[in-house]
């Protein structure tokens, strides 16, 4: 139970919020700039691949699990 405690207080701290989200959008705007074809906006959660522009030759029914 203090893990559990300790992991929300680091999660909700106002300067790791910041961090993870800026840090977030900089890896999606350097990806972006490389031409990565990019779900828009990006987000503080993740950077997500637009994987029907990225593997335009596989058939959306055939993708990879």
């Amino acid at each position: 139970m203090d893990a559990i405690a300790i992991g929300l207080e680091e999660v909700f701290d106002p300067n790791n919020l910041h961090y993870r989200i800026r840090s977030t959008v900089y890896f999606g705007e350097k990806l972006n700039k490389l031409g990565m074809p990019l779900m828009m906006p990006i987000g503080g959660h993740a950077v997500f691949i637009d994987a029907k522009a990225f593997y335009s030759q596989i058939p959306v029914e055939q993708y990879p699990g």
